[in-house]
């Protein structure tokens, strides 16, 4: 199991995160949250070091305007 914790920004509509196991590349996208959440638990199967970034987004007229990516954070998953 994983978690990844952000901080919130006013005035958006959800959060997307990422995850990949290269600090660098590869990153898809594994879920989308409301603007209330604050924290994504990722429940993985085995052991390995997991990379995760978050970036923010908000619909304005029709249009999804995204954030920067948060810095990358890494989680080693145990047994």
């Amino acid at each position: 199991m994983a978690q990844v914790n952000w901080k919130t920004v006013k005035d958006i509509d959800g959060y997307e995160i990422y995850r990949s196991t290269n600090a660098k590349t590869g990153f898809k996208k594994i879920k989308t949250v409301s603007q209330k959440t604050k924290s994504y638990t990722d429940y993985l199967l085995g052991v390995k070091t997991y990379y995760y970034k978050v970036r923010a987004y908000k619909k304005v007229n029709g249009k999804t305007i995204y954030g920067s990516f948060s810095q990358v954070q890494s989680c080693k998953t145990k047994k």
